[in-house]
């Protein structure tokens, strides 16, 4: 029995000399799984000798148009803002067109679309002559400045300004207009022809024209007119006048029960030395 140990022994050393080289084997294979070339990172990046790539993003339509347009940049400072104040009225020079029809005349600012309330100042407009207890209104799309008498609200509705007041006994109010240039008369003409439609039920009656009137000491010419209005009778008279690249209209109204008398007779001439176009 003695004869075959040295075998047995033999043999349980082989077996153990195969097992640590296959224990050896194993570890040599984990450790390149967990950090050789090409091997993912547990961390969710990857191994040495890759680079991972950044999850697409699926661009704005924003960026789109922008790339489209042959430029893109993602700082919004680059892009135009929208005004910051809805009731600010733009300070580009834009009169209305020569011809435009004048639909709505002496009907005042309400329910007009586009309706801004001016801001009134103490300080005078360039040029301009404030009578005692008026402050001024510019409207820069117009081109021009106007004076705004105590209890009274300037409106603009782009070249066009409304100066108005609550009070329901008098009704003195204004509307001017500032177009291209063009023949006063043929301004004047284009407003009648067009009131006398609109206010063919309201009686309308034409009292007088004169085509040598002056305004500001500017040649002028002049209409006079009634109607009714509000179920009252009303007494109109619309003055045009050129200035420079300009014409202008302006219309004073009030009731005809007070036409210039009872003290409204020095609103027209205040309003006149008050007007002023700005400067080109």
């Amino acid at each position: 029995m003695r004869q075959h140990q040295p075998w047995h022994l033999a043999d349980r050393v082989l077996v153990g000399l195969v097992g640590l080289l296959v224990a050896v084997l194993a570890a040599v294979a984990f450790i390149w799984w967990r950090g050789g070339p090409g091997s993912p990172d547990r961390h969710g990046g990857a191994a040495a000798g890759r680079q991972s790539r950044p999850p697409s993003v699926t661009p704005t339509a924003d960026e789109q148009v922008d790339t489209a347009m042959g430029e893109h940049t993602d700082s919004s400072a680059s892009r135009p803002k929208a005004s910051d104040d809805a009731g600010t009225a733009s300070n580009e020079l834009a009169p209305s067109a020569a011809d435009l029809p004048s639909h709505g005349l002496g009907a005042g600012h309400v329910g007009r679309e586009g309706v801004l309330e001016i801001t009134t100042e103490d300080a005078e407009a360039p040029g301009q002559d404030l009578p005692d207890n008026y402050s001024s209104a510019r409207n820069p799309v117009g081109g021009y400045a106007v004076g705004v008498p105590t209890v009274y609200e300037a409106y603009a509705v782009g070249p066009t300004t409304f100066v108005e007041s609550d009070d329901t006994m008098i009704e003195a109010n204004f509307e001017v207009h500032s177009y291209e240039s063009v023949d006063p008369w043929a301004r004047l003409t284009q407003d009648e022809k067009l009131f006398a439609e609109e206010h063919a039920e309201d009686q309308y009656k034409k009292l007088k024209t004169n085509r040598h009137w002056t305004y500001r000491g500017k040649p002028a010419v002049m209409w006079e007119f009634t109607w009714n209005r509000n179920g009252e009778r009303a007494h109109g008279r619309q003055i045009a006048f050129r200035d420079g690249p300009r014409t202008y209209t302006v219309l004073y109204r009030s009731a005809d029960t007070w036409w210039l008398t009872g003290g409204s007779q020095f609103i027209p001439p205040d309003f006149e030395q008050a007007f002023t176009p700005l400067s080109r």
